[in-house]
């Protein structure tokens, strides 16, 4: 990271401090914030050249304005300054040359390029600049005027054939070509195809009857599709493709070259461009061979309109001749660029152009400019471009990305990098494209991305992509060979920072996406300080935070991750994710996403992109951020290097987890590995301010702030004040109270007698900083005597205590406040110290951890001060200096942490007592004696624990204690007899206390009304698992909320019939599997053969997963392990017909394929279960979350 960005962004800090204080306007302020770069337009010198609408190309353009005789002024085109320009510079430069541009609009015929003529040199800027209060913009489009019509709905006119175009605009609005069906909110407007064109896979498609309209001459017609990969559930890329035919008879369309993937069943498509499909306001047809344009506007009367199309895609370029000898040191400054096309015939995957484009080029500086209304992306840096600074622009209908730095992949030359996107709006991309992020950085380095506002993205706010490193070792790249040793010289995307950043509303169509998301061998990339809300996964799954394949060497830190799928009809699996090596997941607050699946996961990356390994999750708050605390897919123990000092708050009081071996309950998981994982962890619902308002300082006297937790200043995230397209009529949304004194957050300290000045700063709904009016700001102090507050927010320490501050602003009707609390001569008054193991077994250790309180009820960590560990037997427990306590011989110890204040030299100390043992409790595990209870129904609770030495618990002499959590759907009483009261769902927590070590286990259960099914159907329960079964029109409602069907005993619910075979007969179960609700990615329905009633009872199992996967597991032996095999694909809601037979010991399993008409065999196994037989259908949700399976055509035969 270069230098100069460190003290820019301090000067970017200091203007937004400078704009919230009363002394200064806000023009002062955005003021401020330009003379960061390279001078401010408002404060530049007279011009050395102008261009006018007024002007004319043979004056000789030194002045502003035509002269009274009209024989001299500006010029009239920006080509014949740049002409002026080239020809001043050509033998030096010895100040910087200025090109003031007055207000309108210059309409381009060819693309306006600068190259290496045109560059500064001798350390000056050439500076194309807009007039001051004036809005000069570059137009590639034309308007059409000439319109007819026949019937006053359509209209014609001709636009020639010699520049055809893929988009238009009427009224800046974006108009689209005629479609089928026709464009809706996003996700909608789509068909989906069906079956599998096995033999062209990513040519052909098939469609039901009626889907596409019957259509005459489709020589120009297209299909628009995300093809979903061979399951159809992918969306990672959308294609626009020519149609070459439409088999009506067998409903199949064939495009005129591949797409990105294979076209799999429930892809999404439709059909534009063919003049019977014209039949919506805003679509358009271009007959290309005659030149006609017909159109159906939005708006009439039609000739009142400014209907424009566009005549070039790129409409301004930067283009070196070469990476030795580049385009530099043009600055573009404050003009807008409007109107281009997306020439989408000719774009490849990999769009190689943009509506502003550079390559070969060093410091260009584009800023203060509008980009709207283009087809390609809006600025793109393609391969060697350093020095880029693109900077308070506002870029909105973009056609691909907004702004992308674009390297190549699969190489050794590091050439794209250095560059700055800061204080940018960026909204609405991907209006093409579709696959769009909103920044985009591919195989770019030590770039700094900050302050920007990106919104409204079909896929990703940002977006990080890199070469896939791990899969090219063993090749050769650049004529080197790539090995394990030098596969990081082959990294380009690295050493990026992106902070301050607000992010929201992404992922509006796709799938497998984020808000902020990386893919490829990355290294040394931050994300800090960034605001991400307010976004959903509309469909399939994503995350917020998607670190992905081969995403290594990660800060991500001190960012605001809230209100994350509060919409949208697919999963959110976790606020952050990482699959990669490395990654620091460091003090970052998850709040108020209470629909998504969990707070936290990591992934084990496949497909030969390297380990997921040595991960930290540190210091994080997860507060109401999902159905469970952690996700850990595939866990594997070197997933996380660490996870601790995390807090945590579930509304529920379930603190669960998904997918990780052994650990089911934080509790669990604290037990497991020997205690490796958040021991310091807590599980508190106070950690904030103001939480029902979304005031997410962290109180006073909050546990998390002494665990280290630091204060997420969520007011410098976003714009500037110095963003110049701010609209002043944009109402107040957030406003926040801070302080130039020493203090965090909600807290303030003052010695007496000492003064403070407070500031307010707000938000608008659309994310503009703005500093309220004085007038609008009132004061007000709880106690004056403690601390008193006048009316230009200047706070006085009177006298020792606790006073609270609460500013209100009351403006265009909005009223809101804001608190914060002064302590007054607070003083550190005690210790508290947390051992997460009071008792240890000879060669175990504890870290404990200390924090201090104050007198007036603050919590704070012990920064600054001298810490010291004691034992008072080191035979008993040894202590060392970082507070680690280890058992080195049995019997007690106290162990004392001793805290010295720096300013007054007081000592502070508390003890614990650590007692050291053979062996210890480990862990309990508790069952109901009756599985699946009905109202009024009883069972004895059936508890066994385990040692620390892996022995079987003595629990006669354990203490007991059952608690519900709903007794009125549950109760327990005091000898573990637990009564189902009504249907509902409870938890029964059981916790036993044995020779001074206590261990709790919690048990799910869901309590149905009793089952009504048809003869001989019947429910049962294994494991822990709750659930029932309904039948209603001819088809089953399975529930469960069982775990698995894996390992040696099996947790779900089963329907099922007993079926007795005699010698030679077969036993078979047939069913259609219509749905499986995501609970979790492993959720699963399938048809199953059981041996009998136990839990490790021998089965085969052929089951659907949510995302229509299928799987086949079996266990062979009684209480044995488990075994499994990939199954075939299905496709929702079409699901799956499936069936397993079992014949003299050998079970097969087969699926009936419709377009075949007939059932495939997928594979045999070898198991005994005997003569008396359960058949019927598994489900389990491997969450407490109850799924639900629609079971249809479900038949047990013997023959």
């Amino acid at each position: 990271m270069r230098r100069w960005k460190m003290w820019k962004s301090m000067l970017f800090a200091l203007s937004v401090c400078l704009a919230f204080t009363g002394a200064l306007s806000a023009a002062a302020a955005e003021g401020g914030a330009e003379a960061a770069d390279r001078g401010s337009r408002e404060s530049a010198p007279r011009a050395d050249f102008y261009v006018s609408l007024e002007g004319n190309d043979a004056w000789s353009g030194t002045s502003n304005e035509p002269n009274e005789s009209g024989t001299d002024g500006p010029f009239r085109t920006l080509e014949r300054a740049q002409s002026a320009v080239r020809e001043a510079i050509a033998d030096g430069m010895t100040a910087d040359v200025v090109v003031e541009v007055r207000g309108g609009t210059y309409a381009l015929d060819e693309t306006l390029s600068f190259g290496p003529a045109d560059s500064g040199r001798d350390g000056f800027d050439v500076i194309y600049r807009g007039a001051p209060g004036e809005r000069a913009a570059l137009s590639a489009g034309e308007r059409i005027t000439a319109w007819s019509t026949t019937d006053g709905v359509v209209y014609a006119a001709n636009v020639g054939t010699d520049r055809p175009f893929d988009t238009m605009y009427e009224n800046d609005r974006r108009s689209v070509k005629a479609r089928y069906p026709n464009q809706g909110l996003p996700r909608e407007g789509y068909q989906r195809t069906i079956g599998y064109q096995t033999s062209s896979p990513k040519r052909k498609f098939g469609f039901q009857a009626g889907d596409i309209p019957a259509l005459a001459d489709i020589g120009q017609l297209e299909a628009v599709v995300w093809p979903g990969g061979p399951s159809g559930e992918a969306n990672w890329q959308r294609d626009e493709k020519k149609v070459v035919s439409i088999d009506e008879a067998n409903r199949i369309v064939t495009l005129d070259s591949d797409t990105s993937y294979e076209i799999g069943p429930g892809s999404r498509y439709y059909v534009q461009n063919h003049p019977a499909l014209l039949d919506a306001p805003g679509e358009f047809y271009l007959d290309k061979a005659s030149g006609t344009l017909f159109y159906r506007p939005y708006r009439l009367p039609i000739e009142e309109q400014t209907i424009v199309v566009p005549r070039l895609g790129r409409v301004l370029g930067f283009v070196g001749a070469s990476e030795a000898n580049p385009v530099e040191h043009i600055v573009w400054d404050g003009i807008d660029v409007a109107y281009g096309d997306s020439k989408s015939d000719s774009m490849s995957r990999d769009i190689d152009d943009g509506a502003i484009y550079m390559t070969n080029a060093r410091s260009i500086v584009i800023r203060n400019g509008r980009i709207s209304n283009v087809g390609l992306t809006g600025i793109l840096a393609a391969g060697p471009v350093q020095g880029l600074a693109a900077i308070g622009n506002d870029i909105s209908d973009i056609g691909h990305v907004g702004i992308h730095l674009a390297g190549a992949y699969n190489t050794r030359r590091y050439v794209n990098k250095d560059n700055e996107i800061v204080n940018n709006r960026v909204a609405g991309t991907g209006r093409i494209m579709g696959y769009s992020s909103g920044i985009g950085i591919t195989n770019s380095g030590a770039n700094y991305v900050a302050y920007n506002r990106v919104e409204d993205t079909p896929r990703f706010s940002i977006g990080l992509s890199a070469t896939p490193i791990n899969q090219y070792v063993g090749t050769t790249l650049d004529g080197v060979p790539v090995t394990e040793a030098n596969k990081q010289d082959f990294v380009q995307t690295r050493d990026n920072l992106f902070e301050y950043n607000d992010l929201s509303n992404a992922n509006t169509d796709s799938q497998d996406t984020g808000l902020f998301y990386s893919w490829g061998y990355t290294l040394n990339n931050t994300f800090a300080r960034n605001y991400v809300h307010d976004s959903g996964i509309h469909f399939s799954f994503g995350y917020a935070v998607y670190l992905d394949d081969e995403s290594n060497g990660f800060t991500i830190e001190d960012n605001l991750i809230v209100r994350q799928q509060n919409a949208g009809d697919g999963n959110l699996n976790a606020s952050i994710v990482t699959k990669g090596i490395g990654n620091r997941i460091v003090n970052n607050l998850i709040a108020d996403s209470p629909r998504a699946l969990s707070g936290f996961s990591t992934i084990t990356q496949s497909n030969n992109h390297g380990p997921t390994r040595d991960n930290d999750f540190v210091r994080n708050i997860l507060y109401n951020a999902g159905q469970s605390v952690y996700a850990h897919n595939s866990w594997h123990a070197a997933a996380m290097r660490q996870s601790d000092y995390n807090v945590f708050y579930q509304p529920s009081g379930k603190y669960v987890l998904n997918n990780t071996s052994a650990a089911v309950t934080l509790a669990d998981w604290k037990d497991a590995l020997n205690g490796k994982y958040d021991q310091h962890s807590i599980a508190t619902g106070h950690v904030f301010a103001n939480a029902p308002e979304q005031d997410y300082r962290l109180a006073p006297d909050s546990a998390a702030r002494g665990m280290g937790i630091r204060d997420i200043d969520v007011s410098r995230m976003g714009l500037l004040p110095a963003f110049a397209f701010a609209d002043p009529l944009d109402p107040l949304e957030r406003i926040y109270l801070l302080t130039d004194a020493a203090g965090s957050g909600a807290a303030l300290e003052l010695g007496s007698k000492e003064q403070a000045q407070l500031d307010v700063r707000g938000r608008t709904v659309r994310g503009f900083a703005v500093a309220p009016s004085r007038n609008d700001v009132k004061f007000r102090s709880d106690d004056p005597s403690v601390a008193s507050v006048n009316d230009n927010g200047v706070v006085k320490a009177n006298k020792s205590g606790v006073a609270r501050i609460t500013a209100t602003v009351a403006s265009g009707g909005f009223v809101r406040s804001v608190a914060l609390d002064v302590f007054v001569d607070d003083r550190m008054s005690e210790l508290v110290v947390q051992a997460p193991k009071p008792t240890l077994t000879l060669g175990e250790t504890t870290e404990l951890a200390a924090y201090g309180r104050t007198r007036f009820g603050q919590v704070k960590d012990l920064s600054g001060m001298n810490v010291s560990y004691s034992s008072s037997d080191d035979g008993i427990v040894a202590v060392d200096a970082s507070g680690k306590a280890t058992g080195v011989g049995y019997g007690a110890a106290d162990v004392t942490v001793s805290a010295v204040d720096p300013e007054t030299g007081a000592v502070l100390e508390q003890a614990v007592d650590i007692a050291v043992v053979s062996s210890k409790l480990n862990g309990l595990k508790a069952t109901l004696e009756t599985k699946g209870l009905h109202p009024g129904q009883s069972s004895n609770l059936l508890v066994a624990g385990t040692m620390s030495d892996g022995t079987p618990a003595d629990l006669t002499e354990a203490s007991w204690t059952y608690e519900s959590d709903r007794p009125d759907i549950v109760s327990v009483d005091a000898n573990g007899v637990v009564t189902a009261v009504g249907a509902g769902q409870a938890t029964i927590t059981v916790t036993a206390t044995l020779r001074s070590v206590t261990k709790s286990t919690r048990l799910y259960i869901v309590v149905f009304e009793e089952e009504t099914l048809p003869a001989p159907w019947q429910v049962s329960h294994y494991g822990n698992a709750s659930g029932t079964a309904l039948y209603e029109d001819g088809k089953f409602r399975v529930l469960s909320n069982g775990y698995d069907v894996w390992g040696t005993a099996d947790d779900f619910v089963y329907l099922h019939q007993n079926a007795s075979l005699q010698e030679g007969e077969a036993v078979t179960v047939t069913a259609r599997i219509e749905s499986v609700v995501f609970t979790n990615a492993n959720a699963s329905s399938g048809v199953m053969l059981r041996s009998g009633d136990g839990d490790g009872a021998k089965h085969v199992h052929f089951r659907l997963l949510p995302n229509g996967n299928s799987v086949l597991v079996y266990r062979t032996s009684e209480n044995g392990s488990s075994s499994y095999a990939p199954g075939p694909r299905f496709q929702f809601p079409q699901g799956g017909y499936i069936r397993l037979t079992l014949r003299d010991a050998v079970a097969t399993a087969a699926y009936f394929d419709p377009a075949a008409n007939q059932w495939v065999k997928v594979r045999d196994f070898n198991v005994d279960l005997g003569h008396e037989v359960m058949a019927g259908v598994g489900v389990f949700a491997q969450s407490d979350v109850m799924t639900e399976s629609i079971v249809s055509e479900l038949e047990v035969a013997v023959e």
